[in-house]
C-alpha cells in the first residue's frame, strides 16, 4: 500500500512530521473517508431524485413553509401555478406570490394550523378558482414548526355541484305529470 499524495504535500501541513508507518495509515484512512463521503453523497442524490419524482407526480400542489411562512419546498404543480421555476419560489411568502386578499386568507389559515397544532381543511378562493387546502404542522428543526399543505383545484367540482343544484331546483319546480 503506497500512498500517492506527493502533489498534495503542501496541503498536508504537519503530515510529514508523522512517522512513515503512521503516515501511510493516515493517508489510507483519508482515502477511505473520501470514498465513504462520495458514497453518502451519491446516496443522498438518489434519495432526492426519488423524492422529487414522488412529489412531482401529484396532481395537487404541495408546499412546505417555514415558521415565518416562507416557502422551503414545493412541487412542480406549484411552480406551474405561479408560472415560475421551483427554485425561485424558495424563500417567498404568499404576499409575494398571491393577490393581497388571497395571501391574507392563506396566512390566516396557516396561523390557525400552528395555533391548533393539527391538520385542518380549508376552502380558499383565488379569483374565480376554488381550492381545497389540507394544511398540517411540520417539525422543521430547531424546535420550530412549519406548515405543510396539499392544495387541489376543486373549481370544476364546485361548478358541477352548482349545476346539479340548479337542475334539481328546476325539476322540483315542474308541475307533477300525474
Amino acid at each position: 500500500m503506497k500512498p500517492v499524495i506527493v502533489q498534495r504535500q503542501e496541503k498536508c501541513v504537519g503530515l510529514w512530521s508523522i512517522p512513515e508507518k503512521l503516515r501511510k495509515i493516515v493517508i489510507w484512512d483519508s482515502a477511505k473517508i473520501s470514498q465513504k463521503k462520495k458514497a453518502f453523497e451519491n446516496e443522498l442524490i438518489q434519495k432526492r431524485k426519488k423524492y422529487e419524482k414522488y412529489i412531482n407526480a401529484s396532481q395537487s400542489m404541495i408546499l412546505l413553509k417555514d415558521d415565518r411562512f416562507r416557502v422551503v419546498l414545493s412541487n412542480q404543480k406549484v411552480a406551474e401555478f405561479f408560472q415560475q421555476d421551483m427554485e425561485s419560489l424558495i424563500g417567498k411568502t404568499d404576499f409575494e406570490l398571491l393577490p393581497q386578499a388571497a395571501a391574507a386568507e392563506c396566512r390566516r389559515s396557516d396561523q390557525e394550523v400552528l395555533r391548533k397544532n393539527e391538520t385542518l381543511v380549508f376552502y380558499e378562493a383565488i379569483g374565480e378558482s376554488r381550492y381545497e387546502a389540507v394544511k398540517f404542522p411540520v417539525p422543521i428543526g430547531n424546535d420550530k414548526i412549519g406548515v405543510g399543505s396539499y392544495i387541489r383545484d376543486i373549481t370544476q367540482e364546485k361548478q358541477r355541484e352548482e349545476q346539479i343544484r340548479s337542475l334539481r331546483s328546476g325539476i322540483a319546480s315542474l308541475p307533477d305529470a300525474c
